[in-house]
């Protein structure tokens, strides 16, 4: 069962992402908080901007005490990039797909071209991230792909559920992280 965090303001705004991991896997939509019976949790993008609202309190308590693997896209994997000691700003709204170069393999990356088109929609972007974080993949827009160091906790600033030729092989190397047999 996969735990899908619904960061949206608006509920009807998970629709297409919880669509998309139920061809997988069952979902269970929920707020940020630990749950039972779950081997994974995945954060949605949302519009909150980090940098003019900060982070959610329960996001923050949610990622430090969280036992099982976690993936958080585009505003997901800023929350992560923010709790973990990165650095945010925000600029353009950058929309639509975008060349995403892998810098170094890892289990999420299993599959993929060294070059990717993967789809973006964002305003914020990581500028510089902590110790505690490795880079992974880059683009011209900055960086794309992180996992938080000694953890099975990833983000990625690309929608991969948006994307019908590379979506699936991140999503199923995730659930692969994971423990689930796909």
């Amino acid at each position: 069962m996969i735990q899908l965090i619904n960061a949206y303001k608006k509920k009807e705004k998970i629709a297409q992402l919880k669509s998309f991991l139920e061809r997988v896997a069952p979902v269970r939509v929920t707020p940020f908080r630990i749950v039972e019976a779950v081997s994974c949790a995945v954060i949605s993008g949302s519009e909150r901007i980090i940098t003019e609202e900060g982070i959610l309190p329960s996001a923050e308590d949610f990622l430090l005490k969280v036992k099982v693997p976690v993936i958080g896209i585009c505003y997901g994997m800023q929350l992560i990039s923010c709790v973990f000691g990165a650095q945010i700003e925000s600029g353009d709204n950058i929309k639509g797909l975008r060349k995403v170069k892998i810098i170094r393999e890892n289990l999420l990356t299993t599959g993929l071209p060294q070059e990717v088109m993967l789809p973006e929609s964002h305003r914020e972007r990581i500028i510089s991230v902590s110790d505690k974080l490795e880079i992974f993949a880059v683009s011209k827009a900055g960086i794309e792909l992180v996992k938080v160091k000694g953890r099975d906790i990833y983000g990625t600033q690309f929608h991969f559920e948006r994307s019908k030729k590379y979506g699936y092989i991140v999503l199923k190397n995730f659930l692969r992280i994971s423990g689930e047999d796909v």
